[in-house]
């Protein structure tokens, strides 16, 4: 009866250990997933490389700049969904 109840615990103990390894193993993957740079990301940082590279207005701020950059990401994907720009 006693050896019952420890086979049982031990059981519980190495199924609690597998759910904690499993959730560990999914927070990790969704971590490295979030720091990859979505298509919009990339979208703008493609724009901002343009926009800084021929900007002549000095009265903008970085804030500025990356509002621009993510507007015309916007558009680039609204474009696509669209079917593109032809």
């Amino acid at each position: 009866m006693f050896g019952d109840i420890h086979d049982t615990h031990e059981f519980n103990m190495l199924s609690v250990n597998e759910q904690v390894k499993r959730l560990r193993e999914s927070l990790l993957k969704r971590q490295k997933e979030a720091e990859q740079p979505t298509l919009r990301d990339q979208f703008a940082m493609a724009a901002l490389q343009g926009i800084l590279a021929h900007s002549w207005r000095t009265n903008v701020t970085d804030e500025g700049f990356a509002g621009d950059a993510y507007r015309l990401a916007d558009a680039m994907l609204a474009m696509r969904a669209a079917g593109g720009g032809d």
